[in-house]
């Protein structure tokens, strides 16, 4: 009879199922950044969110901060200034992330 010692060559991690980590998008992301930090300033909400999820983009800051084309712009481009973001990209396709190390 097989004993569960002859079968040691046998990897059990690869037999079982692999549980995928959940699917993060960017809505869910947002929705996790609004509902966990109740922070005070625009900026650290645009900063949570980057941290987040690695970037964010003009319709991401409009959508976080329930706010216009105008002042999201307006945001993006101060913080690129301070040198708290780093913007890529150009026109639809621009997007800001956090500078490198």
């Amino acid at each position: 009879m097989i004993q569960p010692e002859h079968l040691h060559f046998i990897d059990m991690r690869l037999t079982q199922k692999s549980q995928q980590p959940p699917v993060l998008t960017p809505t869910k992301v947002l929705k996790s950044v609004q509902a966990e930090y109740s922070l005070t300033t625009d900026e650290e909400k645009i900063l949570a969110l980057v941290q987040k999820l690695g970037y964010i983009n003009n319709a991401l800051c409009r959508q976080l901060l329930g706010t216009n084309h105008n002042r999201a712009s307006y945001l993006l481009k101060k913080m690129t200034g301070n040198g708290v973001l780093v913007r890529e990209g150009t026109k639809r396709a621009t997007s800001y992330r956090l500078p490198p190390l």
